[in-house]
């Protein structure tokens, strides 16, 4: 549909960052969906990953067990960061960047470049693309890249 001035609708226009009672709305989305998802990746692979001989003595059911407790751990420093936040933006990119992390080491627990798993990366652009705006896809996909290639 053409505008009045005629041309298509936000073509031309500057992209608006969300109001602040949005972005904690869907950082509180962010929290939840994040402690879901990485418990069952991360439990996930450390179970298929064990090896009952050894245990968790294994320097992958290690690295997976450590994951999970800082994850666990940043959440409730979130949450707390959450509460007493007068800009969520600032604590939402600390989370993409936590998120940029957590995926880089599931990641190189499951073979590096070549796991299947590397699609996490284009889920934490796409979550730092709705929380954070336009602006956040750019420096949130080139610290992917950068993690990636590492």
């Amino acid at each position: 549909m053409i505008s009045p001035e005629g041309r298509a609708p936000g073509v031309g226009l500057r992209a608006e960052l969300p109001s602040h009672a949005t972005l904690r709305r869907r950082l509180i989305w962010l929290m939840g969906g994040r402690l879901i998802v990485a418990c069952l990746l991360l439990g996930g692979v450390l179970f298929a990953t064990w090896d009952p001989a050894r245990g968790f003595e294994g320097f992958t059911a290690s690295l997976l067990l450590s994951l999970i407790g800082a994850t666990f751990l940043a959440s409730v420093v979130f949450g707390f960061w959450a509460n007493s936040e007068r800009n969520p933006s600032l604590l939402v990119t600390a989370q993409i960047a936590w998120d940029l992390g957590l995926a880089s080491g599931l990641i190189y627990c499951t073979g590096g470049a070549g796991s299947a798993l590397s699609a996490l990366y284009e889920i934490i652009v796409l979550v730092a693309a709705l929380t954070l705006g336009p602006r956040a896809i750019t420096a949130t996909a080139t610290g992917a890249l950068l993690l990636y290639t590492a």
